[in-house]
């Protein structure tokens, strides 16, 4: 494996992390009644928004128009 897939299969791996996470809490499996579990979630997915960040701006930059 490349390193150039090695990045591209951690990339993926962040953005489907974060999707699955978001999905688990908004059907409900994560009960965020209670506040600390609120602020841990909150955490969590502030995290891996913050971790998207990069992987956004490199593999999804705007290609030149013609």
């Amino acid at each position: 494996m490349t390193d150039d897939q090695t990045r591209a299969a951690i990339a993926i791996l962040v953005i489907l992390g974060f999707f699955v996470l978001v999905t688990i809490v908004l059907i409900g499996f994560v009960d965020i009644s209670s506040p600390e579990i609120a602020k841990l979630v909150g955490l969590l997915v502030g995290y891996i928004t913050a971790l998207l960040n990069p992987i956004i701006v490199r593999y999804f930059k705007e290609q030149p128009r013609p």
